[in-house]
């Protein structure tokens, strides 16, 4: 009985003291995403038409500490994705103009090595890692005006994505890919952190084409 208390006590403080060097943040900033597309039957032009979107992301992290200069982070993220198509064209005193906004929102679980180097006043994070994102809904958002005769007609409109995994499906739910971490944490928790991820996974259900995500991120986070 005395050694089953003292095992049960031996767990208890451990499970204490690993709870306590855990810590808990939060992070949010701009996110700005494209699409990297290949495929048969498109052409140039409607590849160098995709740019990058600016939009936003937020969430919670957690930090295990493996040693002093080293942690693994994860958490979860809801991030928007996606990219912008601008064209245009204009002859004489006509022209037209197009741009398409496509908006995916993901829940994304990441899981980073993160390396903590002294520096200054805080320190240099310098990471990589992994993430697997799961889509939960999309849109397009157009907008297209039209010069003609020295009058000008702007027209726009918003229309649903279809996520799954049938050729009828616009996109993928699921995302996987690798990210790279560079940043500088104060003292006090507050950190600036800046980031790319490399999407992996064909979210694409064409069977003669690929759509993959890619994106530079910045913001702030905090550890309590």
């Amino acid at each position: 009985m005395k050694k089953l208390m003292l095992s049960l006590s031996l767990i208890a403080g451990l499970t204490v003291a690993a709870s306590a060097q855990l810590k808990f943040g939060i992070k949010a900033g701009l996110h700005f995403p494209s699409l990297k597309v290949s495929g048969e039957e498109l052409n140039p032009e409607e590849i160098e038409g995709l740019k990058a979107n600016t939009t936003f992301y937020f969430g919670g992290t957690i930090e295990v500490p493996v040693n002093e200069n080293f942690v693994v982070q994860s958490g979860l993220n809801y991030i928007r994705k996606g990219a912008k198509f601008d064209f245009s064209y204009s002859e004489g005193g006509d022209a037209v103009s197009l741009t398409t906004k496509i908006n995916l929102n993901y829940l994304e679980l990441p899981v980073n090595g993160l390396f903590k180097f002294n520096a200054g006043t805080g320190s240099l994070l310098v990471g990589a890692g992994a993430y697997y994102g799961y889509a939960l809904d999309g849109n397009t958002k157009s907008e297209v005006s039209l010069t003609m005769d020295g009058q000008t007609e702007k027209e726009s409109e918003n229309e649903d994505l279809i996520l799954g995994n049938t050729t009828a499906d616009d996109f993928k739910r699921g995302d996987f890919g690798l990210n790279f971490l560079l940043g500088y944490e104060l003292k006090n928790g507050l950190s600036f952190n800046g980031g790319y991820r490399l999407g992996l996974t064909n979210i694409s259900n064409s069977p003669d084409g690929s759509v993959k995500n890619k994106g530079f991120s910045v913001g702030l986070g905090f550890n309590f």
